[in-house]
């Protein structure tokens, strides 16, 4: 997998079309990516994407038609300590048998026409305690949702103080 400790870096992939598969674990760090999709496969005994005190901020990459979504996401996934996770251009997707936790930290979605967190496979579920989702300019589908076609085990729970802000109050879709 790779790692970022204790560092601020940026990307910006050649023709938009970098695609990452391995881990991520981030600590203390700050990464902004512009022409990078990530599909991020577990590791045995790892999670897959592991935030720390840290910023991930992926804007979607647009070299392939493949590309729907800024990432896709399996395996164990955490989001901690005060750690932003922002997709900008579509949606982020959570992958089947998969457990994300975000805890003291926030989710952003902005200017995507495909929605926000989608959980749409089995046995898939995400635990917000204590943390905020977010959307912004956000256009055609929800800012979350989970279980539309395979519900069996799907969930995203809000606990503690979590919040959900959304610019969709008092507007019918």
């Amino acid at each position: 997998g790779s790692s970022f400790n204790n560092c601020t870096v940026n990307v910006q992939a050649k023709n938009e079309k970098s695609e990452q598969y391995a881990p991520l674990a981030m600590s203390n760090a700050s990464l902004t990516t512009r022409g990078v999709w990530f599909y991020l496969n577990p590791e045995k005994d790892t999670y897959t994407l592991d935030l720390n005190n840290s910023d991930l901020y992926v804007y979607k990459a647009t070299g392939s038609y493949k590309y729907r979504n800024t990432m896709a996401l399996l395996g164990r996934l955490r989001i901690v300590n005060g750690s932003t996770l922002t997709s900008d251009g579509s949606r982020i997707t959570q992958g089947d048998h998969s457990t994300m936790e975000v805890t003291d930290s926030t989710m952003v979605f902005k200017n995507s026409t495909a929605g926000g967190y989608n959980i749409n496979y089995a046995n898939s579920n995400a635990t917000f305690t204590n943390s905020t989702l977010v959307g912004e300019n956000l256009r055609h589908t929800p800012l979350f949702g989970a279980g539309l076609t395979e519900p069996e085990g799907q969930f995203i729970k809000f606990v503690g103080n979590s919040v959900v802000n959304t610019v969709a109050v008092d507007k019918i879709a």
